[in-house]
């Protein structure tokens, strides 16, 4: 029986047509934190960028997996272009893991919101 995914961490990346945000779900707070998972997910967001090269992203997710031997899950996983006209934020809570919001305001007002 697999322990539940309860753990995890969000990454943001920005890119010059927009922004990649990918989150992987895993079992321990100790891979939450790895460098290896943080490889994973960087690899993730250039997959959603287009910047993507196949072999890193399967080599970090395989790497991560197989040395952890926990089961690890990919979360919320997107791409958000940027617009003329229309500025574009993002805010991580401290711990990098749990709460990540992405902000796109026209003239000062809020038009959209996502919570991770």
């Amino acid at each position: 029986m697999s322990k539940k995914l309860k753990h995890g961490r969000i990454k943001v990346v920005p890119f010059s047509n927009g922004l990649a945000i990918a989150s992987l779900k895993c079992e321990t707070d100790f891979l939450a934190r790895s460098e290896k998972m943080l490889h994973a997910l960087l690899a993730i967001c250039g997959e959603l960028s287009g910047d993507y090269d196949p072999a890193k992203a399967e080599h970090w997710t395989a790497c991560l997996a197989e040395d952890s031997r926990e089961q690890i899950e990919r979360g919320k996983c997107l791409f958000i272009p940027y617009e003329d006209g229309y500025i574009t934020n993002y805010y991580l809570h401290h711990d990098n893991r749990k709460l990540g919001v992405v902000t796109i305001t026209d003239q000062g007002k809020d038009t959209d919101a996502q919570r991770l």
